[in-house]
């Protein structure tokens, strides 16, 4: 704000407009323009994407599982019975 106070009031143009050129807001976008910027939104969703698989990996080598089950399962973990006479406490 203090920048556009200040360009008004130095009037660079001498014309008392803050800008060089006028800018017509009336004239839809043409698709060729969309194009670009659909397409950076898609390469943005996919790079998003792998950076998270990327990380999730890389949490999943450094901790193991229990730092999965912890993310997914909200702190509960989940772990594997290591001998067949603990299974009579899961019926």
């Amino acid at each position: 704000m203090v920048g556009a106070l200040v360009v008004r009031s130095i009037n660079p143009y001498g014309n008392g407009h803050d800008i060089q050129f006028s800018i017509d807001y009336s004239i839809p976008w043409a698709s060729f323009e969309l194009l670009p910027f659909i397409l950076l939104g898609i390469l943005g969703v996919k790079i998003k994407e792998k950076e998270i698989y990327i990380y999730i990996d890389f949490k999943f080598r450094v901790y193991g599982v229990h730092f999965l089950s912890k993310q997914m399962f909200g702190g509960v973990v989940f772990e594997r019975i290591q001998d067949l006479d603990n299974i009579q406490y899961l019926k």
